[in-house]
Parts: C-alpha cells; sequence; structure tokens
C-alpha cells in the first residue's frame, strides 16, 4: 500500500508539472502578437489585436469658460428662458448653491462639447440616460458630476452652435457621430448671439384598432 501510494503521488507531480508547463506556453503565445498576412485570393489579411485601456479619462476642451463667465452666461440664459433663472434659496448657503450650479453647468458644458453636433434629432433617450452620460463623463475627467440635472440644456444653448428645443427634455441634437461642436461658441453666447429654440419633432400619434369580439376599442 505505502508504495502504491508513492506512485500515486509522484504521477499527481507529474501531471501538476505538466499543467504548469503547458499554461506557461499558452501565456507565451498570448503574449506574442501574431503577425499580419497579406490578403490573396480566399484570405483575409489578420491585424495584431489591439487592447483598448479601459477607464482612460475623456479629452475635455481646453476653453471652457471660468467661473465669472459661467455666472455671466446663465444670466444672460436665465434672462432670455426664465425657465433657466436660478430659484432663490436660504441666504446661509446662497453662496455654496451657486458654486455647485455653476460648476455643475461647466461640467455640463464639457460634456456637451465632447459630443458631436448631429443632423437629425435624437429622440431616443430619456432625459436621465442623458443626465447619467454627464455625470461618468464628468467622473471620469475629474470633474465635479453633482447636480447636473438641470444644467445640461443651459450647456447646449451656451454653445450657440447646438439646435435646441424646450418642449421636450428628451429631444437633443448630440451624439458621438456627426460634426465638431465649435468649442468657442459660448463666447458668443457671452455676446447674446444665442439660437432660438425650435419645435419638438414628434412622430405623428397613430391609433390602433383591436377588436374585442364585436366591439372596437381604440389605443
Amino acid at each position: 500500500m505505502a508504495e502504491l501510494a508513492r506512485t500515486i503521488a509522484d504521477q499527481g507531480r507529474d501531471l501538476a508539472a505538466a499543467k504548469s508547463a503547458i499554461a506557461t506556453l499558452q501565456l507565451r503565445r498570448a503574449a506574442k502578437p501574431e503577425p499580419a498576412r497579406a490578403a490573396g485570393a480566399g484570405h483575409v489579411a489578420i491585424e495584431p489585436a489591439v487592447h483598448v485601456v479601459q477607464n482612460m479619462p475623456p479629452k475635455v476642451s481646453r476653453d471652457l469658460p471660468d467661473m465669472t463667465q459661467c455666472s455671466s452666461l446663465l444670466r444672460l440664459i436665465g434672462g432670455r428662458f426664465p425657465r433657466f433663472k436660478s430659484e432663490p434659496s436660504n441666504e446661509r448657503w446662497r453662496d455654496l448653491d451657486e458654486q455647485r450650479e455653476l460648476k455643475a453647468f461647466r461640467a455640463s458644458l464639457a460634456f456637451v462639447l465632447s459630443l458631436k453636433r448631429t443632423v437629425e434629432p435624437v429622440v431616443k433617450y430619456s432625459a436621465s440616460w442623458w443626465v447619467d452620460q454627464a455625470q461618468e463623463f464628468a467622473r471620469r475627467a475629474g470633474l465635479p458630476s453633482a447636480n447636473m440635472i438641470g444644467s445640461i440644456l443651459p450647456a447646449i444653448i451656451a454653445t450657440a452652435s447646438v439646435p435646441f428645443t424646450l418642449d421636450s427634455n428628451s429631444t437633443v441634437w448630440l451624439g458621438y457621430s456627426g460634426s465638431t461642436i465649435d468649442p468657442a461658441g459660448w463666447k458668443r453666447a457671452l455676446s447674446g448671439s444665442l439660437l432660438e429654440p425650435v419645435p419638438a419633432q414628434r412622430p405623428p400619434f397613430q391609433h390602433q384598432v383591436v377588436r374585442v369580439g364585436q366591439e372596437p376599442r381604440i389605443w
């Protein structure tokens, strides 16, 4: 029995060594990039694998307004469109609330400028989806990500180059493909050159008739 136990132990060590050697060869093979092969008849060129580094900080425009300019932009936008006027806060916290609002607006403007202007309005995402995208961008960029719910649309208006509507919170002319947004458009906005809102483009409502027995019902 003792000899049998030694034999089993020796076989176990040999198996472990073989598994270790196989794992080492697999790691070496994975680390070595596969060379590209020329495309010919019946062949497809294979490029070496490109590993994308995740969680890289996004690019932030270097031409963002400072806090004083952000304050001027918000006052200008609130004067043109009263719905964006800041609500009066407790005098004790007024300065703190104002700083938070300005930082959120500046971060939202950085987010908007990181996108593209689309030809057609984008309506398939909810307003909360855009807020989530803006907050994620701000976190990765090292910008304040709080209180961005009410600052994205004013940031779009501040670009003075992206269409906007006041009729729908989920209709924007933004995306990840399209034309580049002028990073200095907010300077035109400071001079009062704001775009006018456009009506929201909603799909026509269609009635669907469903028959239940002999009685038609309309949804």
